[in-house]
């Protein structure tokens, strides 16, 4: 009972051993802590373990209709949970208007259906605001219930908090499993999309019978056809990684840099000659963003 009552409240409740009625209002308190407790250890998600906190203190509180309002993180509440009688839309209304505004208060009201009392209680640990407790009764608190009321906020602010925990647990992991399966989506488009140019690409070199190859930005060899191995005279592996500059006379790196290229050239074949041709490439527009041309 210590880790749950402050100091004050501690030395009264070992008063009430005094008297039988004390004795008799201590026990409810503890037999309050025991079944917070017991709904804690059930791992309820957070609607059930609310609804169960309004249940208890229903009963424990002797009202006609207990409310809870949990804060949503944003510096909001939302409704949680409700026990109790049916309300009126105007008391409904009431209540809920009286519990966003999160001052402790009381106000009485009357109805068609006679008169009522609305307590709002707003539920703080030491960092925030955690949740509001509102309650309809027929009769304004006396001092006993408004004992009983204090005890119970603080008999609630543990479970308030693991309610808050588990529920900002699970939207973490909402949206973890969410950016996931967008990575994944993601992924999957770009791995789509670079195998269909990878096939257009090979569709493109093994049927086009004049000679072609890829480039990267740095003027390196990346892939050709059987036309350009056969005009220079090499095995088809042997080219690729070569620069440029090592099979095509007089393309400088400003040219290789250049967004389109239309360059008179020198092929160099394998046997040392040269032969006179015209470079024309134009860039490829690749997923993975890397500079390349083909030409």
């Amino acid at each position: 009972m210590t880790e749950i009552l402050p100091p004050e409240q501690e030395r009264w409740a070992r008063r009430l051993a005094e008297s039988q009625t004390q004795r008799d209002e201590l026990v409810r308190l503890l037999g309050l802590l025991a079944q917070l407790g017991m709904v804690a250890g059930r791992r309820l998600d957070a609607n059930l373990a609310a609804h169960e906190v309004t249940d208890l203190l229903l009963n424990y509180l002797q009202a006609d209709y207990c409310a809870l309002m949990l804060a949503d993180g944003a510096g909001g509440l939302r409704p949680a949970a409700y026990s109790g009688t049916t309300l009126t839309t105007e008391l409904s209304e009431r209540l809920e208007q009286q519990m966003r505004q999160g001052n402790p208060n009381a106000t009485q009201i009357d109805d068609a259906l006679g008169s009522y009392h609305l307590v709002c209680a707003p539920l703080r640990n030491q960092r925030e605001l955690l949740a509001v407790l509102g309650l309809v009764l027929r009769q304004e608190l006396d001092q006993v219930q408004l004992r009983h009321l204090g005890l119970a906020m603080q008999a609630c602010l543990p479970m308030l908090e693991n309610i808050l925990v588990r529920e900002r647990l699970n939207e973490a992991r909402a949206n973890l499993e969410q950016l996931d399966g967008q990575v994944r989506d993601h992924l999957q488009n770009a791995l789509d999309l670079s195998r269909a140019q990878e096939a257009s690409l090979a569709a493109l070199l093994d049927l086009q019978s004049d000679p072609l190859f890829v480039a990267d930005g740095q003027g390196r060899l990346l892939r050709h056809n059987a036309a350009l191995a056969r005009l220079l005279g090499r095995e088809g592996q042997a080219l690729e990684g070569l620069a440029l500059s090592q099979f095509l006379g007089g393309l400088d790196q400003d040219a290789v840099r250049a967004p389109e290229i239309s360059h008179r050239v020198e092929l160099r074949v394998q046997c040392g000659g040269e032969i006179a041709a015209r470079l024309r490439a134009v860039p490829l527009d690749l997923e993975a963003g890397g500079a390349a041309w083909l030409g």
